[in-house]
């Protein structure tokens, strides 16, 4: 029975189960496992590095090596999917930008970064990478005032051949220019905005104002024992030391109407006519700069009303920078481009041209010949670094030129800047009686430098040669004109006691160069400048005038009184036109003064001069004549104690016992003041006083203000 349950057990069991033979353990090894039903194990460690070499470790080593494939391919996905982002983000640029939205987060950008008080402001904007972009009223404020407004900025080329260095035309319509002049940055507010936002390159700071110049001493009046020792001396005048002004209708101010730096609503003061916008001109150019062309169309330029009398109704600007431009250009327009071709090269100063001039001619600069000129130093030691260019300025009233060298932050130009101007009332009340108070009613000009008549040749030339400059030279050449009837000379030789001199006639005058410096925060400087009234310069003003003033100009400068006649003057001094001030003085030729009481200047030391301080503002200018009449009377009283003294020894030497009444009552006098030798000591001590303040005259003018009088 138990057989029979245990057969039954195998054959319900199946085959029996043989033994369970365990493998042999290895030595050094020791697996280590733990079930889910073992909560109490130990989770395995994290595999190690693989060995160097890969040993063992050659199954953990061919895993290593498929991680590290995964990873390089990762990177390279990620940075493809990066620059195909970046890509179609560049390539959407333009027209992100040209979005309403996206326009607004550009413009907030460069708003971030313009300088403080300025606010950018575009209305609209078209731009492409292949095709032309267009961007609509760019308009710049200055706190609440439009310094600049742009109707349509357009490219002719997309933004991806212009960054690619192509050559484009960028096109400017419809804008107004704010051209207005801010006192407290001393600057217009477009030209300091430019500056700022790196458009224009800034210039070096101002150097330290210094208190007096050299050249250019403040006379002071006589002292008082002085004035007691002058036997025909006198108070003369009205006012503190003879100041004559509007007020006694002898000086010349700013209220009259006209003359003297003063006439109309401007008063004569500069900066407050660019302080005020009330009147505009058209503006087109047409310039080539490198690898953009621009052109300016349909513009308007706000300006003060006297700059729209002084230039015109319209101003048109051409020019090149760049040798192939320029050459280019050049060809175009008929100009001589040879002085660019290399800069080792001298150059020809050529004529200034007129648009529209059939045929233009050869003429000599506006200072005399054609000059040749030489490279600046900096460009012949780095020719590379800067490229030739001409700039022109064309107007109903002026005409001028620029050759220059341009590097990457300033310009050296390669000879002064030559200009031609026609005189109108406002360049005289403004420009010329800036530079000297005398020329504040200019009614009328000959002509000068060979040029026509009505027209004043000039240069400019900044400090250096560098642009932007913070101070420069200008030149005025020889010319001979005419000054309005009443004008402020006429005032102040009639008050010296010069008689037949019309206040309703106008005056003849002829002018030496004119050099003025000047400054961009308004300082003013006149160098020596003579100038003859009447004689000479009446023959040059006459119908039959030689065609050449500038030659009939320098001759009645430096011709003698007898041959010529009028009177010889010298005008120098300098003006703060931020403070509206000015302290001049004008050099009267004594000769004219003493014939008038019947004496000559003779004995007088070689150059002397009267001199009558021109004090006051700009507006209204105020000479102080007290001090001259008292010199002009101690001159007197020299001359007629030495005649007496003369008079007295010819008669000692002859035995005349006896002297006329006028002769007696002459010593008398002279007596009472002071024996002559004291008399003729103190007055030379004021002479050489007078001369220590007087500059010496330019070598080509000397003999205006040297021989009988």
């Amino acid at each position: 029975m138990l057989l029979a349950m245990r057969s039954s057990l195998r054959a319900a069991g199946g085959p029996a189960v043989a033994p369970l033979r365990l493998p042999p353990a290895r030595v050094g090894s020791v697996r280590r496992w733990s079930s889910r039903s073992a909560p109490g194990g130990s989770p395995p460690p994290p595999p190690g590095p693989p060995p160097p070499g890969g040993s063992e470790g050659g199954a953990g080593g061919g895993d290593s090596g498929g991680g590290g494939g995964r990873w390089l391919q990762r990177t390279l996905q990620v940075a493809a999917a990066a620059a195909v982002a970046v890509g179609a983000a560049a390539a959407s640029l333009p027209y992100v930008v040209s979005s309403e939205w996206g326009l607004q987060r550009a413009v907030e950008v460069l708003n971030g970064r313009m300088p403080e008080r300025t606010r950018l402001e575009v209305a609209g904007a078209k731009l492409s990478w292949r095709g032309g972009n267009e961007l609509q009223y760019v308009k710049v404020f200055d706190g609440p005032q439009l310094i600049l407004s742009l109707g349509n900025v357009s490219t002719s080329k997309g933004l991806l051949h212009i960054c690619r260095g192509g050559d484009y035309n960028l096109v400017i319509k419809g804008s107004w220019i704010n051209a207005i002049y801010d006192t407290k940055l001393a600057d217009f507010k477009l030209i300091h905005f430019l500056e700022e936002v790196g458009v224009l390159s800034k210039p070096p700071p101002p150097p330290p104002r210094k208190p007096a110049q050299p050249d250019q001493p403040a006379p002071q009046p006589p002292q008082q024992d002085e004035a007691r020792e002058g036997a025909a001396g006198g108070s003369g005048g009205s006012g503190p030391a003879g100041e004559r002004g509007p007020e006694d209708g002898k000086g010349r101010g700013g209220g009259g109407g006209r003359g003297g730096g003063g006439g109309g609503d401007s008063g004569g003061k500069i900066v407050e006519v660019l302080t005020r916008i009330n009147s505009k001109m058209i503006i087109n150019a047409d310039v080539r700069m490198g690898r953009m062309n621009l052109v300016v169309a349909d513009s308007l330029l706000l300006v003060p009303e006297e700059i729209r009398q002084i230039l015109g109704p319209s101003v048109h600007v051409t020019g090149a920078i760049g040798r192939t431009q320029l050459r280019e250009w050049a060809g175009e327009v008929g100009e001589d481009a040879s002085w660019a071709e290399s800069p080792e090269a001298s150059a020809t100063s050529g004529p200034l041209s007129v648009p529209g001039a059939a045929g233009r001619q050869a003429a000599a600069g506006p200072l005399g010949p054609a000059l040749a000129y030489r490279p600046p130093a900096d460009v012949l030691k780095r020719p590379h670094a800067y490229e030739p260019g001409v700039m022109q300025f064309h107007s109903r009233h002026l005409v001028g030129e620029m050759r220059l060298w341009d590097a990457d932050d300033h310009s050296i130009l390669h000879q002064p800047a030559t200009a031609r101007l026609e005189l109108t009332p406002a360049l005289s009340r403004l420009g010329l009686a800036t530079a000297n108070p005398l020329l504040g009613d200019v009614v009328q000009v000959q002509g000068g430098a060979g040029g026509p008549q009505g027209v004043l040749h000039a240069t400019f030339s900044p400090d250096g040669g560098r642009l932007p400059y913070t101070a420069a030279t200008a030149e005025m050449a020889p010319v001979t004109l005419s000054l309005g009837p009443g004008s402020l000379a006429t005032g102040v030789l009639s008050d010296l006691g010069l008689r037949g001199l019309s206040r309703s006639a106008p005056l003849a005058a002829s002018l030496s160069q004119m050099t003025v410096h000047f400054s961009r925060d308004g300082q003013v400087r006149t160098e020596r400048v003579d100038m003859r009234l009447g004689g000479a310069a009446s023959a040059a003003m006459g119908p039959s005038a030689p065609a050449d003033a500038e030659g009939a100009a320098a001759a009645a400068v430096a011709a003698g009184q007898d041959e010529q006649g009028g009177v010889r003057l010298a005008v120098w001094g300098s003006a703060d036109l931020a403070r509206d001030s000015m302290d001049f003085t004008v050099g009267v030729a004594p000769g004219p003064l003493l014939s008038a009481l019947g004496l000559s200047d003779e004995g007088l030391p070689e150059g002397y001069l009267v001199l009558v301080p021109l004090r006051g503002s700009t507006a209204g200018p105020r000479y102080e004549v007290a001090g001259a009449v008292v010199r002009v009377g101690q001159l007197a009283a020299r001359q007629k104690a030495q005649q007496w003294e003369e008079r007295r020894r010819e008669r000692a030497e002859r035995r005349e016992g006896r002297q006329g009444l006028v002769s007696s009552t002459l010593g008398a006098l002279v007596d009472a003041v002071g024996p002559s030798e004291r008399l003729a000591a103190s007055v030379d001590r004021a002479m050489r006083e007078d001369l220590a303040r007087t500059p010496p005259a330019r070598p080509e003018e000397a003999p205006a203000v040297r021989g009988p009088a």
